[in-house]
Parts: structure tokens; sequence; C-alpha cells
């Protein structure tokens, strides 16, 4: 593989030639160039009529339009290094996030996700609600849980299992489920229950309670991801 041009600056020329060679299929190594051009040479033919602050921005032109020629020859794509490996979670991150999607009856967010989709027909739109129907609470839990060891943390989720198996814990659970959507007028400030402001008083659940909040997406994509499995299974 050859490349030559010529060019005049300045009223001197050059000439850059370009002779390389690809590595052989297979024989990618970590000290192969991004272009991988096993071997390369460069030629420069320069004549000038000016002084040597010509030359100098010549050369300078010259060794630019090297690499850029090169680059634009093979343009592959950049090697990417490998992402590192996730930490490893522990069976009891695992059984927290469980635990946790039991105490907020996780099995109504899925019908949740279900209602926003869309349908090519009503008869489809059945199906889907008869076949999570036929899924336990607890297998939903147990399929949603090691995906989402990713956003909630081991704490989080015993911190907000604690909070969600109280009395007051399961109001909001109950209320954010069978609620219809709220009106607030503009300028007025919902009243916080005691309850609430009881349970900001604990660094923990201040902690835990934002984290989970902004796991909100993560679990509509799960809980999305797992009803197209479910919608793909025969029962």
């Amino acid at each position: 593989m050859a490349f030559q041009s010529g060019w005049n600056i300045g009223g001197g020329r050059f000439r850059i030639m370009l002779r390389g060679s690809r590595a052989k299929s297979g024989s990618h190594r970590p000290t192969d160039s991004p272009c991988r051009i096993a071997r390369a040479s460069a030629s420069i033919d320069l004549s000038f009529k000016k002084g040597n602050l010509m030359k100098f921005a010549v050369q300078a032109v010259a060794v630019q339009a090297i690499l850029s020629t090169a680059l634009f020859m093979e343009a592959p794509a950049l090697a990417v290094a490998p992402a590192a490996p996730a930490a490893a979670t522990s069976p009891a991150h695992v059984k927290s996030v469980e635990a946790l999607l039991g105490a907020m009856h996780i099995e109504k967010a899925l019908r949740g996700v279900a209602a926003r989709s869309k349908y090519q027909s009503d008869a489809q739109r059945q199906t889907v609600f008869a076949k999570i129907d036929k899924v336990p609470p607890a297998e939903i839990y147990r399929r949603l849980a090691p995906p989402l060891t990713r956003t909630i943390s081991e704490e989080t989720a015993t911190e907000m299992t604690r909070f969600y198996t109280t009395p007051y814990g399961q109001q909001v659970i109950n209320k954010k489920y069978n609620s219809g959507p709220q009106i607030m007028m503009s300028g007025v400030t919902p009243a916080v229950p005691p309850e609430e402001k009881k349970e900001r008083k604990r660094p923990a659940y201040v902690k835990a309670s934002k984290e989970l909040a902004d796991a909100g997406a993560a679990i509509d994509h799960e809980a999305f991801v797992l009803l197209q499995q479910i919608n793909k299974e025969k029962r």
C-alpha cells in the first residue's frame, strides 16, 4: 500500500510518500498502532527560495500531513479498552433488594408499566395482563432484584424495607398505587405528615430515600425488560 502527493507552498515544493503494509489478519497485538500499519516510511523532498523560517513552517506542515494522511488511509475504529468488571454482588445484597421489592409490592409497578405500554390491539393487551397475573409476586421480586443491585445499595434496600414495613410506610405505598393524579395549587406546599418528619430525622432514611428515588428510572426500565420477557414466555 502506498500513497504519494505533492504541494507547492511559498515557492517551495515538497513531496510526501507513504509506504506501508497492514498486519496480517488475526495478528492484532498491543503494540500495533491504531491504524494497524506494520511499517511506514516517508520521504520529503524540499526545495525553497526562502529562509529558515519558511523551511521550519513547511516542515511542520509536512509532519502534520504525514500523520493526517496515515489516519485517512486506514481510519479503523480505535480499539476500546474493556470496561473493568463490576464488583461481584453478594447474595445478601440480592436478598435485601428482593425484600425491598416485596415491601414495595413492585408487582403493581410492573402492571403500571404494562398499562402505559402501547399495543396493536386490545386483545394483545389482555393477553399480556393475563400472563402477568400468572406470575407469582415472589418470582417478580426474584427476577428483578439482581439487575437492580447496580442502582440500589444493600444499605438502602435494608433501610427502605424497614420503612415500608411500618404502618406509615404501608400508607405511602397504598397511596402511590391507588391514588389518582394530585392537583397542587401554585405556591402551595403540601403538608408533611408527623410520621414523615420523624423519619427525616434519621440520616440513614434521608440518604436511602434519595437513592431509591434516583433509582426510579432504573426500576421502570427493568420492569419493562421483565414485562417483555414474560410476554414471550408460554404460561
